[in-house]
C-alpha cells in the first residue's frame, strides 16, 4: 500500500472510530462530503491547511497516521529475530536460502 492509500485508510478509520459521518467531518473542516469521500477513497489529497485541521482534530502526528502500515511488519520481524537468535550461522544461512526461494516463487506468481 502506498503512502496516499495509507493516509486515506487512516483518515477513514479515524473518522469511523470517532463515530463521525462523512457529512459531520466535512462540516467540521468546512469541506463537502464529496471532498471527504474523495480523500477517503484516495482520489484526492487534502490541502495543507486541511491536513493541519485533520491532525489537530484527531490529535495525530505524521508518524501515527502512517504507522498502521508498518506495525505488523515490525512485530513479525522482531518475532523472527527472536526465533533466529537461537540458531547458529549455518542454520540461519539455510533458512535464508529457503526464504529467498519462497519469495522468488511468490514474485513469479504475482
Amino acid at each position: 500500500m502506498d503512502l496516499n492509500a495509507s493516509f486515506s485508510k487512516a483518515i477513514k478509520e479515524l473518522r469511523a472510530k470517532e463515530g463521525l459521518t462523512q457529512d459531520e467531518l466535512a462540516e467540521m473542516l468546512d469541506l463537502s462530503r464529496k471532498q471527504i469521500q474523495n480523500i477517503e477513497q484516495c482520489r484526492s489529497l487534502p490541502s495543507v491547511p486541511v491536513l493541519y485541521q485533520l491532525y489537530d482534530k484527531f490529535h495525530l502526528s505524521v508518524d501515527s497516521v502512517f504507522a498502521c502500515e508498518k506495525h505488523p511488519a515490525e512485530a513479525a520481524m522482531k518475532e523472527l529475530a527472536m526465533e533466529l537468535s537461537v540458531c547458529d550461522a549455518d542454520q540461519i544461512r539455510q533458512l535464508s536460502d529457503v526464504i529467498r526461494k519462497i519469495l522468488s516463487f511468490h514474485q513469479r506468481q504475482c
